[in-house]
């Protein structure tokens, strides 16, 4: 959804329901959270986001790396940081090792974290993980960061870890940990995180979403509302007050060991501008598309004008016909190029959804052409990755949403069908030349596509 002026627009392209959360902004309304019931779209979307979260920096894989690289030092005051976290919170104590008992493994994960220009710098963290996946069933915004959210679950069953590697007891060698806590990396950890949160918003008298149960929610008096978004240990709070949001804060303070962000600035990848003068909220995944356009080797591409020119006619007519054919496509990273592309069109740029609904159909058996296609919507991102989504209305007005369809009479070549959902919907004619659709459904000339990037609010920053 993007505001321009005093409306809004928002485009379904999904068969199955879509829920829409209101979160109060001044005096318009803008919203906030898209609840995909659709299978397909929870699963499309969990796909572009691990594909997203695989974007990273040169960082250790090891302890040996880490602790032999030239940042040495600042790895090993991360472990440091780490420890002292894990003591402080009890999270196990030292036993002999019990007999018939499996021992799950433990390493470290080591990450540069970007931080968040004008409120923190970027930090090595290291976090000590359990290896999960050695258990086994039935054996074993303003915006807040909650510290070590993983151990505030309380583990209902015995648990025994091996020691961290480099923190060993030389007095108690053979020892192992008996987990108090969950740990980041315990198939129970989340689910312990999540109940000892849930039961904390409880008491403080919020409701959680029928419909999403991340989004928390409080009536205030007055008839406003504030809402408290979670994801993992990240936290978004939406009100009017700013008295509420502080009573909020204090309360999570209180129950967990939490950093305070101020006024929210990134989150998962996504940055936010504000200009309070005009009215306007800017989201920008430019640092995020830069990312992906280095690891996949395309900085230095061409840059060009479309998503996807009109000259690719993609079909299964162009998957590989032999099995030498399939065994030199298979080394193409396909399926994390575009699970990347479908992160940055899901949050920021819908321009290219059109362009990404067509090149992921061929993700289990592509061919040369649509791998063509494929670099062609990154060589289009590279030369307007600055471009970002903005939100804003006149103070006092609401936020006019609606909804445009439009049909390519077939344009899909291997089904020749057009889906559409059922529904109650309004009809008004909409000539072809102020169809903003337009871009979210077929290719279309240079000037076509600016005009509806600036009616949908997508601009240069």
């Amino acid at each position: 959804m993007a505001a321009v002026g005093s409306r809004a627009f928002v485009t379904i392209s999904y068969q199955n329901k879509i829920k829409f959360y209101r979160v109060g902004l001044g005096g318009s309304k803008l919203i906030l959270v898209i609840d995909l019931v659709s299978t397909n779209c929870t699963v499309a979307f969990a796909f572009a986001l691990s594909a997203a979260h695989g974007i990273e920096v040169d960082e250790p894989k090891t302890y040996t790396e880490a602790v032999s690289s030239k940042d040495s030092k600042k790895w090993i005051a991360a472990m440091d940081e780490e420890m002292r976290s894990l003591i402080k919170n009890h999270t196990w104590d030292l036993i002999p090792k019990p007999t018939k008992k499996k021992v799950v493994g433990c390493k470290w994960i080591y990450k540069i974290k970007e931080g968040i220009p004008g409120v923190e710098p970027f930090r090595f963290k290291a976090r000590l993980v359990a290896k999960g996946f050695t258990q086994k069933e039935g054996i074993n915004f303003n915006e807040m960061d909650v510290k070590t959210a993983f151990l505030h679950g309380e583990l209902e069953e015995m648990i025994v870890m091996a020691q961290p590697r480099g923190y060993e007891n030389p007095d108690k060698a053979d020892y192992v940990c008996h987990l108090k806590k969950s740990l980041y990396g315990l198939k129970q950890s989340p689910t312990q995180w999540y109940l000892r949160f849930d039961k904390s918003m409880a008491e403080n008298s919020f409701q959680r979403c029928s419909y999403d149960c991340c989004v928390y929610h409080k009536d205030l008096r007055g008839g406003s509302k504030i809402y408290m978004l979670l994801y993992v240990d990240d936290m978004l709070i939406a009100c009017k007050h700013m008295d509420q949001i502080d009573e909020l804060k204090k309360q999570l303070k209180n129950a967990f060991e939490m950093k305070d962000l101020g006024a929210a600035k990134k989150i998962l990848g996504v940055a936010f501008l504000r200009d309070s003068k005009k009215g306007i909220l800017k989201l920008s995944q430019h640092c995020y598309i830069k990312k992906v356009l280095e690891r996949f080797e395309m900085v230095d591409s061409k840059p060009v004008q479309t998503p996807l020119s009109s000259h690719f006619r993609l079909s299964c007519n162009q998957c590989p016909r032999t099995e030498d054919e399939k065994v030199e496509m298979s080394t193409i990273p396909y399926s994390s190029v575009v699970g990347c592309l479908m992160y940055a069109m899901v949050l920021t740029r819908p321009d290219i959804s059109y362009a990404v609904s067509v090149v992921s159909k061929y993700m289990v058996n592509l061919g040369k052409e649509h791998w063509r296609a494929v670099k062609w919507i990154l060589r289009y991102l590279s030369g307007t990755a600055d471009y970002s989504l903005i939100y804003g209305a006149k103070r006092g007005t609401e936020v006019d949403v609606e909804g445009y369809v439009d049909a390519d009479y077939a344009g899909d070549l291997d089904k020749r069908r057009l889906e559409m959902s059922r529904g109650v919907v309004k009809l008004l004619k909409i000539y072809t030349d102020n169809n903003i659709v337009d871009m979210l459904t077929k290719a279309i000339p240079v000037a076509k596509l600016e005009f509806c990037m600036n009616s949908a609010g997508i601009r240069r920053l």
